[in-house]
């Protein structure tokens, strides 16, 4: 595994000191139970497909609170729905020319999914640099007694002249007692406009303070869509204890030094 220490230079010592209990989420990965339509009204995704997760929230998807602010080329939508007796919510990250990057789907209190827009197409042609934006993850580290829903932020540096793609994200879940997070580090060859490392650096944090490591998984694409140029993924990871699904959707930070 290639690993760049720009990247723990990029992330502010003082968000890896408050890092750290846990919100309880859904389990992690596997395939979800999904309702089919019920006449001709679609009111849970048929499957859990990106294309069936995007035309579930293009019946009636509404904009919700963007954690990228003013970036009028990036907005998350959301559509929330119940059906016999079990909610469904589909959110979604939304470029200005209608692609989708990272989705997200939740099942009551029992399935957190997330995938991407199989309709994206990467890029060979990203600007050398530092991607930011959002990083959210569902995880375990007690072998799925309690799952954590944690949000929070990735950070990507990309080299074309040398063909590599460093990560670095980490996601904080709260709940009334305290906190805790999961952070990735890790980096591979950037091939194709794509990398992946099987082999990532995952540590874990109980209110600030490191409680143990773990092997993840790191997939990202380069985009161009529309006027965005991008980095979106996902991240996983199953080492026994530890079990972990999530995502990234980053964007190219052109007055920033990398």
């Amino acid at each position: 595994m290639m690993f760049s220490p720009k990247i723990l230079a990029i992330i502010p010592l003082s968000v890896l000191a408050a890092c750290g209990g846990g919100g309880s989420g859904g389990n992690g990965s596997g395939s979800a139970s999904v309702t089919p339509p019920v006449n001709g009204t679609v009111t849970q995704p048929t499957s859990t497909s990106s294309a069936d997760l995007i035309s579930f929230l293009e019946q009636g998807a509404t904009t919700v609170n963007s954690p990228y602010g003013s970036d009028k080329d990036i907005s998350r939508v959301q559509r929330t729905t119940s059906s016999n007796g079990e909610t469904v919510t589909v959110t979604a990250d939304r470029f200005a020319d209608g692609s989708y990057g990272l989705i997200q789907y939740v099942s009551g209190d029992d399935t957190r999914l997330y995938t991407l827009d199989d309709g994206l197409v990467a890029t060979t042609k990203s600007p050398d640099g530092r991607y930011n934006g959002t990083f959210e993850v569902n995880y375990t580290v007690d072998g799925g007694t309690t799952w954590n829903v944690g949000t929070g932020d990735s950070i990507i540096v990309l080299d074309t002249e040398k063909g590599t793609a460093d990560f670095g994200g980490m996601a904080t879940a709260y709940n009334g007692t305290g906190s805790n997070s999961i952070e990735y580090y890790g980096g591979s060859s950037l091939q194709n406009g794509a990398f992946a490392d099987a082999s990532a650096s995952v540590h874990y944090r109980e209110n600030g303070a490191y409680v143990s490591s773990h092997t993840g998984t790191i997939d990202g694409t380069a985009i161009d869509v529309g006027d965005t140029l991008g980095v979106v993924g996902l991240v996983g990871g199953d080492d026994g204890v530890f079990q972990a699904n999530g995502g990234f959707t980053s964007i190219w930070q052109a007055d920033k030094d990398s």
